[in-house]
């Protein structure tokens, strides 16, 4: 999992496993904005806009 910001670089990055409801923790240090939120496995990519208050 990558969370990205507007200019594509990273800011936060952490591996998942792949157990379903997997839950993803931001930290504190990430500041307030709009963030995309990249998640890849070997199978998939999925990405979305996340907003961050």
């Amino acid at each position: 999992m990558r969370l990205l910001n507007l200019k594509g670089e990273v800011v936060h990055q952490q591996n998942l496993s792949t157990s379903s409801g997997h839950r993803v923790q931001i930290p504190s240090i990430v500041s307030s904005g709009v963030y995309i939120l990249s998640i890849t496995s070997k199978n998939a990519h999925y990405h979305t806009k996340v907003v961050i208050q």
